[in-house]
């Protein structure tokens, strides 16, 4: 609507809009979207605020139809069982209750799938480009492109990302566009953000631990160690990551797992992580049931992965009594069982994946694993 009206949406009050139309924007007082979002979205401010909000609901619903669609085509093991456990999983009620807009991410990077499963690598650049023009975080998955040497599919993407842009700052303008960096940025990693209990993003994580240590106020000495072990944090998981897709690049990934475990990295790297992100999960929870359906996870990865299937029923369970008295009277508890909740239910997401693709390759160097200890037959001898 700002947009519409040939303002900026990046430095716009949305407190008194909002108060206009009598609605609610928690803590988000100006947009933080990128501008291509903006733009693509950009229609449904020309309808009253209740059609808007119920078309936005009803392509949710088509974007998440379409998504299992794809999903269960390209992973038939998983059927009528993964479209069951996606329908009851939180992540996905959270998305829908608050009209969130990573579905059309999930769409995107399950049709890049499908795409490349049938060697049509330009299209499926094209659909990550999408992608990392509408929300950013999917970026990091340009690095599987990378690992995995499709170097079609990463040209595509890369074009398509400059066409994007270009046609961004054509209809939106640069001056709104580079607002988006100097305003829309600095409000997604502000402090706000950063120690709120939902986030889940590993920055946010580590951003609790020093409040909880240090207090919410830090000297420029504290601050710069702060952001220090942020680096070396994302380096790490960077750095896992990357490290086991090269130790799987010339093996055959019939299940997904290494875009998968990009998929996890994506969202645990991105600087501000809400629960709904987690819908994203459903691509390696797919993965996970088509390769345990095989015989080929070790009990270690299938206990993983039911952990990170069920922590969000937790995490809910747990957030929801966030404002009880008991832990009001104690700040540890409280920032332990609650402050890092959502992290805790995202991590073992990434651990979950991570070790599918070291049992993928122990069984396909011909190693044998003892399934029931989830350890290579040498390491028992």
């Amino acid at each position: 609507m700002v947009l519409r009206q040939r303002g900026d949406p990046y430095s716009a009050d949305f407190d008194r809009i909002t108060r206009q139309l009598g609605a609610d924007t928690a803590l988000v007082h100006r947009a933080t979207d990128p501008p291509s979002f903006v733009l693509l979205t950009q229609p449904l401010a020309f309808l009253q605020p209740a059609a808007a909000s119920k078309l936005w609901l009803a392509a949710n619903a088509a974007f998440f139809a379409l998504s299992l669609w794809l999903i269960v085509s390209e992973f038939p093991e998983c059927g009528l069982t993964l479209v069951a456990l996606a329908i009851i999983y939180p992540p996905v009620a959270i998305h829908f209750f608050f009209a969130q807009k990573n579905l059309v991410i999930l769409l995107l990077v399950s049709a890049m799938i499908w795409l490349m499963n049938r060697s049509r690598h330009r299209s499926a650049g094209l659909c990550l480009a999408l992608a990392v023009l509408m929300r950013l975080f999917p970026a990091t998955i340009v690095g599987y492109l990378v690992v995995e040497r499709r170097w079609l599919a990463l040209r595509w993407c890369l074009a398509g990302l400059g066409i994007g842009i270009l046609l961004t700052v054509w209809f939106i303008g640069l001056q709104r566009c580079l607002s988006f960096w100097d305003n829309g940025i600095q409000v997604a990693e502000s402090p706000t953000f950063m120690v709120q209990n939902g986030n889940i993003a590993l920055r946010a994580a580590i951003w609790r631990a020093f409040r909880l240590a240090c207090g919410l106020s830090l000297t420029p000495e504290l601050a710069s160690l702060r952001s220090a072990c942020v680096a070396m944090a994302e380096a790490l998981l960077l750095g896992f990551t990357i490290r086991a897709s090269f130790e799987f690049r010339h093996r055959d990934d019939p299940h997904w797992c290494v875009l998968s475990l990009w998929i996890v990295t994506s969202i645990l790297m991105s600087p501000t992580v809400w629960p709904h992100y987690l819908v994203l999960m459903l691509i390696p929870f797919a993965a996970l049931i088509s390769a345990g359906s095989s015989g080929k996870l070790s009990a270690r990865t299938q206990w993983a992965s039911l952990v990170a299937y069920l922590g969000p029923f937790a995490a809910c369970m747990i957030v929801g009594g966030a404002d009880a008295t008991s832990l009001a009277r104690s700040p540890l508890l409280a920032a332990v069982s609650v402050g890092s909740t959502w992290f805790y239910v995202a991590f073992p997401n990434y651990i979950a994946t991570y070790w599918c693709l070291v049992d993928l390759r122990r069984i396909d160097s011909r190693e044998p694993l003892d399934v029931a200890s989830g350890r290579s037959s040498s390491a028992v001898s």
